[in-house]
């Protein structure tokens, strides 16, 4: 329908069967109210809030199969603002809710896996920064006490910058000498991410994760000797560690090893042993490696 020209009311559009496909409000040449979208067979399949052009409020969509709500986002000023959930097809259940802020993802999702297990991801400027499974079962966990699950908290909320309950659950963690939570701890001193830079923490829980047979800390306590950062360079120490992370197969151990092999740095030179960890950290995705061991063929030949 027009009014001077200009649309204002209901443009339709119908089936060859005489059922109706869609319909779409126009005022004053603008979408202004729902517009619908029906299949051959008169189900409604989709409808849209729109305002002045633009949509404004719920778009949804149903199942053509079962007749049931499958998805809802919410609009503002044709951005997705607000929740976008997701239910199933036949039992009507929430799947997902995924909050938007102006298009993008932001906070906190809260959804199911096909056995029906919860976990919860969040969100930052439409990044995902980590996720979670089985969320309350683990913090209830972490209450009791549980080192793993203190440490899955803790790095979950660290990941998605909720610093001091990060702190708090790797703290309890690592003072019941979780390897995990103890390197997590060390990295996060190393890089003042979420607490002040502190060298002396960083060294601290570094070394207890290494003790304690966390294998990439066993790597950088060996290459801090191996380097001299920190501590006085010492090349058989170096080893050791770096060593002890390889036996536990740590590519990157393979790969430093490998190059003292080559090198004689802290052994005896070795070509055959530094094809032998370059190789090793070749199938184990450390790209320098391969270089590194095309360089060493022709000698070990």
């Amino acid at each position: 329908m027009y009014k001077h020209d200009v649309l204002d009311g209901d443009s339709e559009k119908w089936y060859e069967n005489g059922h109706r496909e869609s319909v779409y409000p126009y005022k004053n040449g603008m979408l202004n109210g729902d517009a619908k979208h029906w299949n051959e067979q008169g189900k409604l399949t989709y409808t849209t809030e729109y305002k002045d052009d633009k949509k404004q409020g719920a778009d949804r969509r149903w199942s053509e199969r079962t007749g049931k709500l499958v998805e809802e986002v919410m609009f503002a000023n044709d951005e997705r603002n607000g929740l976008k959930r997701e239910f199933n097809d036949r039992t009507g259940k929430v799947l997902s809710a995924l909050p938007y802020v102006d298009g993008d993802k932001e906070g906190t999702e809260e959804a199911y896996d096909e056995d029906g297990i919860k976990y919860i991801r969040c969100y930052h400027n439409d990044k995902e920064l980590s996720e979670l499974y089985a969320p309350t079962d683990v913090t209830n966990k972490a209450k009791q006490g549980d080192s793993t699950a203190q440490y899955h908290l803790g790095k979950y909320e660290f990941e998605c910058t909720n610093y001091d309950a990060a702190m708090k659950w790797l703290t309890q963690s690592a003072e019941q000498n979780h390897p995990g939570a103890l390197l997590f701890l060390a990295y996060a001193y190393n890089d003042g991410d979420g607490v002040a830079q502190d060298s002396k923490k960083y060294l601290s829980y570094l070394f207890k994760a290494a003790e304690l047979g966390e294998s990439d800390a066993q790597l950088e306590v060996g290459y801090l000797n191996l380097i001299g950062e920190g501590m006085p360079k010492n090349l058989p120490e170096a080893y050791k560690w770096i060593k002890k992370s390889a036996d536990q197969g740590n590519a990157r151990a393979h790969y430093n090893l490998g190059l003292m092999y080559r090198n004689g740095d802290g052994v005896e030179k070795d070509l055959n042993k530094a094809k032998l960890h370059l190789t090793a950290a070749v199938k184990g995705g450390v790209k320098p490696a391969l270089a590194a061991l095309k360089e060493l063929t022709p000698q070990t030949k």
